[in-house]
C-alpha cells in the first residue's frame, strides 16, 4: 500500500480517489474549497486542507513542504488541475527527491501551458488547426479581429488565464466584441485569436508511455456548460476510435516523446470531412470517469506507470462499449446558474436549459460525480447547487428588505 496526496478539486479528483482507493492505497485529498467532493468518498482515508495555491504560492508550498515532511508515509503526489501541475514543476526543487509526481516531464507541461508555442509546434507536424493570431492590447485585438473574420474565437495565451471567468469566448461579431470589452478600455493583454472551427468536438483521454499510447478511449459531446458549445463537457458518449484523431494524437505525442496521463481534444466537421486539432492537456480531464465507467482504469494506468510498477505492455488500445451515454449533472447545473447570473440567458434559455439537464441526467447510461456504492460525493454535488441557489435567493430578498 502507498500513500497518495491528491490536489485539485475537478472532477477527476474523485476518479482519482476512487481509483486508488479501491486499489488498496491509502488517500489523502487536498483541497482549498468547502466544497469539495473527492474527499466525501468512501476511499478517501483523510483531508488534507491547505492554503489556496490561487493566492499566495509561497504560503502554499510551505504548507506542502511542512505536511510532506510530517508524512513520510507519502511518496506519491497526483495533481489534477493545471495550476497544481505548473506550480509544481516551478517550484520541484521545494519538493523531497524522493517523491514521484503522477504527470509528464515538466518541460511539456510548461510547453502544453504554453498556447502559442503549442499552436506553432502544431503547423510544424502538419497537424491541421484552425487558423490563428496573436493579439498585444485592445486596437491590436480588434484589428486582428476584423482581420480573421467572425465568429472566431478569444483565449489567453496561458492556459490557467480566463477570459471573463471563461476558459475561451467565442465572438459572434464585432459589435460582440465592442460589448465585451467595452468596460476595459485600457485592456492590454495578450491574447489567443483563433478561426471558430465549426463541428462536434471529442476529447481523446489516454496514458502514453515514451511517445506510445498504452490505452485510452475517445468520447462525443452532445452538449456542454456553454450555449455557445466553449465550455466543458456535460453530455457526451463514447464512440469507436476515429483514425485520424488517434493518427495526429500519436503523431504529437511521438514528437513529444510524452510520457504519463494526458487528453487532446479535436473538433469533428463531418459534412465537411475535417478534423481540427484544439488542444492538449498534461492531464485526465474532468470527464475521466467516463474510461473507468467503461472499463478502463486509466488512474491506475498513469499511477503505475510512474511508479514503475506497471505489470504488463499494454496493447495500445483496450475494447470498450461504444455509444455509452453519460451526464456531469453538477457540472450542467452549475453553468446554468451561472450564466443566468450573469444575464447571459433569457427565461426562457434558462428553463429550456433545465430541462435538457434532466433529460441528460436521466438518459445517461453513467453520471460523472455519482456512483450507487460510493453516494456521497454526488449528493455533495448537489446539497452545494441547491445551497447556493437558495443563498442567492435568500440574499437578495434580505438585500431588498435592507434596502427598502
Amino acid at each position: 500500500m502507498v500513500s497518495v496526496l491528491i490536489l485539485g478539486d475537478l472532477p477527476s479528483a474523485l476518479e482519482v480517489t476512487r481509483s486508488l482507493g479501491a486499489s488498496g492505497h491509502r488517500v489523502i485529498v487536498g483541497t482549498s474549497s468547502l466544497y469539495c467532493y473527492a474527499n466525501l468518498s468512501r476511499h478517501c482515508a483523510e483531508t488534507w486542507h491547505h492554503p489556496p495555491i490561487l493566492g499566495s504560492i509561497s504560503s502554499f508550498l510551505d504548507a506542502l513542504s511542512n505536511f510532506l515532511s510530517s508524512r513520510p508515509d507519502i511518496t506519491i503526489i497526483f495533481p489534477t488541475e493545471d495550476i497544481y501541475l505548473v506550480r509544481i514543476c516551478e517550484n520541484r526543487d521545494c519538493l523531497p527527491r524522493y517523491i514521484k509526481i503522477v504527470m509528464p516531464d515538466c518541460g511539456l507541461v510548461e510547453l502544453s501551458d504554453n498556447k502559442i508555442s503549442m499552436h506553432s509546434l502544431i503547423d510544424k507536424l502538419g497537424i491541421p488547426q484552425a487558423t490563428y493570431a496573436v493579439a498585444e492590447g485592445k486596437m491590436d485585438l480588434f484589428k486582428k479581429c476584423d482581420a480573421l473574420g467572425y465568429p472566431c474565437v478569444l483565449l489567453h495565451v496561458d492556459s490557467r488565464d480566463t477570459i471573463l471567468g471563461r476558459k475561451a469566448m467565442k465572438i459572434d461579431s464585432r459589435q460582440h466584441l465592442d460589448r465585451v470589452f467595452q468596460h476595459r478600455p485600457d485592456f492590454d493583454g495578450r491574447l489567443l485569436l483563433r478561426a471558430f472551427a465549426s463541428g462536434t468536438r471529442y476529447n481523446y483521454y489516454l496514458v502514453a508511455s515514451e511517445g506510445r499510447i498504452l490505452d485510452g478511449i475517445q468520447l462525443k459531446s452532445t452538449r456542454t456548460d456553454k450555449l455557445d458549445e466553449t465550455g466543458i463537457m456535460v453530455d457526451f458518449t463514447s464512440i469507436a476510435p476515429i483514425p485520424e484523431i488517434t493518427r495526429y494524437t500519436e503523431i504529437l505525442l511521438l514528437h513529444l516523446n510524452y510520457s504519463g496521463p494526458g487528453m487532446t481534444q479535436f473538433i469533428v466537421d463531418e459534412s465537411r470531412d475535417t478534423v481540427t486539432f484544439l488542444e492538449i492537456n498534461p492531464r485526465l480531464g474532468g470527464s475521466c470517469s467516463a474510461a473507468a465507467h467503461a472499463g478502463i482504469d486509466l488512474v491506475r494506468m498513469a499511477f503505475d506507470l510512474t511508479c514503475g510498477t506497471l505489470s504488463a505492455d499494454p496493447v495500445g488500445q483496450s475494447s470498450y462499449p461504444f455509444d455509452m451515454r453519460f451526464a456531469a449533472f453538477g457540472r450542467d447545473f452549475t453553468g446554468l446558474r451561472r450564466d443566468w447570473r450573469q444575464g447571459e440567458i433569457s427565461v426562457k434559455q434558462a428553463i429550456a436549459w433545465f430541462g435538457r439537464s434532466i433529460k441528460t441526467a436521466m438518459r445517461a447510461d453513467a453520471h460523472v460525480c455519482w456512483r450507487w456504492d460510493d453516494p456521497l460525493p454526488g449528493l455533495g454535488c448537489i446539497f452545494r447547487e441547491t445551497l447556493f441557489a437558495v443563498r442567492k435567493r435568500v440574499g437578495n430578498r434580505w438585500h431588498s428588505l435592507l434596502n427598502r
